[in-house]
């Protein structure tokens, strides 16, 4: 289609819709009543109507007319982008992959699986050593008062503290069968602290 034709289209309302192709400077123009898609050089209608507003104005006139107008998505080579752009992409596609991959079911479900082996470990680990150390450094009396002891009779109350809770929550779960399975974290973890502390005694003298 000559372009000179194309306002006149647009003003008379004979323009069907139209499919805009930036990369190839090319709209193709579909005509009311007629099958074939007619073609439009970008290019060449901005340099003759470019005291008019170019195609820019064009586009806003088809707009203001209600003529279905589509941008088609536009193939840009990578080499073409400035260093900034190719960092905007590259990050863009890369967060994108790794959203995907996270909500993925394998890695939900092992997500959950390991969290849950996690708390697990760490309860097991909480009934087997931190607690019963708690028990035996610090006295009954001054246990009651901050509130990390339940009363031994009955005449005696006490607020449910966040200490409690997380005891009783780690009892409910603790299952002593772990126990052969986690020795070895457990030895690991002892032998691990039990150097820390050689070296922290034997630096201090």
């Amino acid at each position: 289609m000559d372009p000179v034709a194309l306002p006149y289209a647009v003003s008379k309302k004979l323009v069907e819709n139209a499919r805009i192709r930036h990369d190839w400077a090319a709209m193709y123009i579909a005509i009311k009543g007629d099958d074939k898609e007619y073609f439009v050089d970008i290019k060449d209608f901005e340099m003759q109507f470019e005291e008019f507003g170019g195609f820019d104005g064009l586009y806003m006139r088809m707009l203001a007319s209600g003529i279905p107008t589509s941008i088609e998505i536009m193939w840009i080579p990578f080499s073409d982008l400035d260093i900034h752009q190719q960092f905007l992409l590259i990050t863009g596609l890369s967060q994108q992959c790794l959203n995907a991959l996270w909500s993925s079911r394998i890695v939900s479900y092992t997500r959950e699986w390991l969290l849950e082996k996690i708390k697990n470990i760490n309860d097991d680990l909480m009934m087997m050593i931190v607690f019963p150390l708690v028990e035996l450094i610090i006295p009954f009396p001054v246990r009651m008062k901050l509130g990390m002891a339940w009363p031994e009779f009955t005449d005696q109350t006490v607020g449910s503290t966040w200490y409690l809770t997380w005891q009783s929550q780690a009892e409910m779960s603790f299952n002593p069968g772990r126990r052969t399975n986690s020795s070895g974290i457990y030895g690991f973890l002892l032998e691990v602290l039990y150097m820390d502390m050689r070296c922290f005694i034997y630096s201090g003298f």
